[in-house]
């Protein structure tokens, strides 16, 4: 790998389990600046957003990942996760569908989907 793109990238996960938002979006968007055909960065961005409710950078960031790669680890589970917070549950269940193909295990996709179900109102396929 890219030493660069690999410190970049434990800058972030770093500031991220410090609680510190700020210097995790920076450390992540460093990343994509110098391998944007590199899926962490553009996952991490994506994750990080979902998380503050900040649904079109998410969703921009999850979408740039699929672009760079379809199959990237994580990226649908979470694209799902954002769009069941997003009330759009059509999406939602079609990148559940896509990650469960990938990975059946998929944790961030199972609780994921667990959760449409439940906004769905289908307590007892949760």
């Amino acid at each position: 790998g890219n030493p660069s793109v690999d410190l970049a990238l434990a800058r972030a996960a770093l500031a991220r389990r410090q609680g510190n938002a700020p210097a995790t979006l920076s450390a992540y968007t460093e990343a994509t600046q110098i391998a944007p055909a590199d899926t962490r960065g553009w996952l991490g961005l994506g994750s990080v957003h979902t998380e503050r409710e900040d649904t079109a950078p998410a969703r921009h960031n999850l979408l740039q990942a699929l672009r760079v790669d379809p199959h990237a680890a994580g990226a649908q589970g979470e694209r799902g996760t954002l769009e069941t917070f997003s009330n759009r549950f059509v999406e939602a269940e079609s990148a559940f569908d896509l990650a469960l193909a990938d990975n059946p295990a998929d944790y961030v996709a199972l609780t994921g989907l667990g959760l449409l179900r439940l906004k769905q109102g289908q307590p007892e396929a949760a």
